[in-house]
């Protein structure tokens, strides 16, 4: 008669119990060799009443040796995957001690003071099986200092709160968290330090990606519980959002102080007006139609807020398509695709459509004076837009001129015509 005998095992005899063990029928664990493996120790169950949310999680051990992670690779891991939440601690009523920081999520002891029950916040949230959960809210020391530090920022830049309204100080502090997540130092919360451009650029780049990893906006997920240090909430691809606000933000910075940026017309996508095609249209590229320009200038700063370079030509330039008789040139059935600059289509929008007022409307802009335009229409016939003339060579099977690099500088009498209509302003 064959005797089983009990021994006691370590962590390292449980890692490969899909190799080396199989249950039998009354549930007993047992390893190849006979030997009985202890039942593994259960996730405690919630208070009767609260939802479950995955339960506790184990220490965290290694797939490749099968060991216990050192410290270090633990909080390396803890950055690149959110930890599961704990129960709220209760009393033996079942009575909640404690409530999530709003902001970070750790669990804060519940005040007895009249002033502190009084700031807590209360919401009704829906559970992922769909209850009702009364979950209450706390601030932790450290998130009340982020707090604190958007009050004085504020308080020290007054015109933000008539910009921005009475929210202003709770965006300003969803940008600041954003700092505390990624174990940041915060901006230093006084005027001479950060200015009223820092603290847009706070509420342009932070504020949005800082509220949607705070707690509040989580906690309908795990009503309940807790996160079980600072931020352990916060997924990695969270922080990869976090991170690029940053990024941005110091980009917006650096923009700044950069030299500006000079803008192409965008790329035209059409058909070569030479090769037979029936769609009868002259690309013209390079250029403006009417001045002529090769680039207009766009600060830095703007052309980094608009998405960079591409997409900062398409905002700059305005597609266009016309008639060459429109632009001064030879009539033609074709239809002349391009573009044209800010101060051109400011001058076509004035006009109200493409023509010889629009032409005359965009010089005098440029030559910046203020002549009357019936008195000086005289010295202004014949003018030829940039687009009229690449747009001829073209269909001469010629090269077109090469943009200008001061607007309207394909006209030879511009002197003369700037002096005629000044004498006659």
């Amino acid at each position: 008669m064959s005797t089983e005998t009990t021994s006691t095992t370590t962590d390292d005899d449980t890692h490969a119990l899909s190799q080396m063990t199989h249950a039998h029928d009354d549930g007993v664990i047992r390893t190849r060799d006979g030997r009985i493996l202890p039942p593994l120790p259960e996730s405690p169950e919630p208070r009767p009443g609260k939802p479950r949310t995955g339960g506790l999680f184990p220490r965290l051990r290694s797939r490749t040796s099968g060991g216990d992670l050192s410290d270090a690779d633990a909080e390396r891991l803890r950055t690149v995957v959110s930890d599961d939440p704990v129960p709220l601690p209760a009393d033996e009523d079942g009575n909640e001690t404690a409530a999530p920081c709003r902001a970070c999520g750790i669990a804060v002891p519940l005040p007895t003071d009249r002033e502190g029950r009084a700031a807590l916040e209360h919401r009704d949230v829906q559970t992922p099986s769909g209850r009702t959960w009364r979950q209450t809210l706390a601030v932790c020391g450290p998130c009340a200092g982020v707090r604190a530090d958007a009050v004085v920022l504020v308080a020290a830049h007054p015109a933000l709160r008539a910009r921005h309204g009475p929210v202003v100080v709770d965006r300003l502090e969803s940008a600041l968290v954003v700092f505390a997540a990624l174990s940041r130092p915060l901006p230093r919360p006084d005027a001479a330090t950060t200015t009223r451009a820092d603290v847009e650029r706070l509420l342009r780049f932070l504020a949005t990606p800082g509220a949607a990893v705070c707690w509040s906006t989580r906690c309908h997920e795990a009503p309940g519980y807790a996160a079980p240090y600072p931020w352990a909430h916060v997924r990695e691809t969270d922080r990869a959002a976090l991170r690029r606000g940053l990024a941005d933000l110091m980009a917006d910075r650096l923009a700044m102080t950069a030299e500006p940026v000079f803008l192409a017309p965008p790329a035209l996508t059409g058909d070569d007006p030479r090769d037979g095609s029936t769609a009868r249209t002259i690309p013209v590229q390079g250029g403006c139609l009417l001045c002529g320009v090769g680039a207009v200038a766009l600060a830095a700063v703007t052309v980094a807020r608009s998405g960079g370079r591409e997409r900062a030509e398409r905002e700059v330039w305005t597609a266009r398509r016309w008639s060459p008789g429109s632009l001064g040139g030879r009539p033609s059935p074709a239809t002349v695709v391009g573009h044209t600059c800010p101060a051109c289509s400011s001058a076509v929008t004035h006009a109200g459509a493409i023509g010889p007022s629009a032409l005359e409307r965009a010089v005098t802009e440029h030559l910046r004076v203020s002549g009357k335009w019936d008195e000086s229409r005289d010295a202004l016939t014949n003018l030829k837009g940039w687009g009229a003339l690449a747009a001829d060579a073209l269909r001469s099977d010629a090269a077109p001129p090469p943009p200008n690099l001061t607007p309207w500088s394909h006209v030879a009498n511009l002197p003369t015509l700037a002096e005629h209509l000044t004498r006659r302003g």
